[in-house]
């Protein structure tokens, strides 16, 4: 199934780029905008070919996990100053709350999967939309919750979010590759973490 999966997401961007190729080998002036639009083709196809072999490696115990103290709530707030001009850009309001704590594990992995955690927010919730990053201790266990006002996903499709190349219905106009999710999952499991999510339309949950 996964073959199939990326055999049909990578499909539709070829087809893009090789009809610009070849609409641009036929005229005898290329003009710069076919260019670039041939150039974020490629850039596309690569973004998804490096997330697949990253999530390969991760699942598969082949990408060596580089283990260090992490001081998480710094990690979090760094990947929110990172995102925030993106949500002013949308004119959302991005509200940070974190409890100082020390993990072990990947620093640059654990940024790359709240930074999805933190775009996926951001690309779903509306414009003038409220988003809010919690770091908290639960007990043992260390929680990061990202939750956006969105349309929300129905909750049969919930258990589906982290697999690759999925976006759920109504999602088909937001950009994307259907593999930031899947990526975050394998990153946290990697930590012997989970990734879930919660609630629907108004308050939805990546936790």
């Amino acid at each position: 199934r996964v073959s199939d999966n990326i055999a049909h997401e990578l499909r539709t961007p070829l087809a893009r780029l090789r009809a610009i190729l070849e609409a641009s080998s036929n005229a005898d002036h290329v003009e710069a905008s076919r260019i670039e639009a041939a150039r974020a083709e490629a850039d596309r196809l690569q973004q998804t070919f490096d997330a697949l072999l990253r999530i390969a490696r991760i699942d598969t115990g082949r990408h060596r996990l580089v283990r260090a103290p992490v001081q998480l709530d710094v990690l979090v707030s760094d990947a929110v100053e990172l995102y925030e001009p993106e949500a002013e850009a949308r004119r959302e309001s991005l509200n940070l709350s974190v409890t100082p704590c020390t993990i072990g594990g990947d620093r640059n992995l654990l940024f790359q999967a709240v930074s999805n955690l933190l775009d996926n927010a951001i690309k779903f919730a509306p414009e003038l939309g409220h988003l809010s990053v919690q770091l908290r201790q639960d007990g043992a266990a260390v929680k990061i919750i990202v939750t956006d006002d969105g349309p929300g996903v129905d909750e049969q499709h919930l258990e589906r979010l982290s697999e690759r190349f999925f976006r759920a219905p109504g999602s088909e106009g937001v950009a994307g590759t259907g593999l930031g999710l899947t990526l975050a999952n394998a990153i946290a499991a990697a930590h012997d973490g989970s990734l879930t999510f919660e609630g629907g339309a108004g308050a939805f949950s990546a936790v």
